[in-house]
């Protein structure tokens, strides 16, 4: 089962985290050996973001200073308001979408997608757009059971790789995921 470390949410203009290189050392510290990198893009006309190629080649720039050893880069596509995401348009964020995965295929980095159903609706405007079906997918839905099956398909996909399935774990602090060997 991975571990996936952000690669950080909400940087201004898709900047890697500061606090990245250190999350990824201490879960290697703590043993694991399996690890993954979550990329929130950067997104959204009016935002000064750097284009999706720049911020994987940044992303990956990182790996290499550090040494680290990264499974797959999980594409995070999800609305938020905090930053003004994904406001193109059901048609352009589409287009947007198909530019992150073009990116991620180009960088030669492994990827996956992130998403939920309510989401891809939100920012496609049904569940029925393709971005990339191929790519493994990763999805959330809080409904406390422990299944990769999808109740709600989307995007193409008929089964996942890994599913959030509460963001309420004993001690409050992690969204507990199962994901498939």
């Amino acid at each position: 089962m991975p571990l996936s470390v952000d690669s950080r949410r909400r940087e201004a203009g898709g900047q890697v985290d500061p606090n990245f290189v250190g999350s990824y050392n201490n879960a290697r510290a703590a043993g694991y050996t399996n690890i993954d990198a979550y990329w929130f893009p950067c997104s959204g006309s009016g935002n000064s973001c750097k284009s999706y190629a720049t911020q994987i080649a940044d992303l990956g720039a990182t790996f290499s200073a550090h040494s680290m050893d990264i499974g797959r880069i999980w594409i995070d596509m999800e609305a938020d308001s905090t930053c003004n995401n994904w406001n193109y348009g059901a048609a352009g964020n589409l287009a947007q979408a198909k530019s992150m995965v073009a990116a991620a295929q180009a960088s030669g980095y492994s990827f996956g997608i992130y998403s939920s159903p309510g989401e891809w609706s939100t920012l496609f405007g049904s569940y029925s757009p393709v971005v990339d079906a191929s790519a493994p997918l990763w999805f959330a839905t809080y409904d406390d059971v422990q299944s990769l099956t999808l109740s709600t398909p989307f995007g193409g996909w008929t089964s996942a790789f890994g599913k959030q399935y509460t963001d309420v774990s004993a001690s409050g602090d992690f969204d507990l995921n199962i994901f498939s060997s």
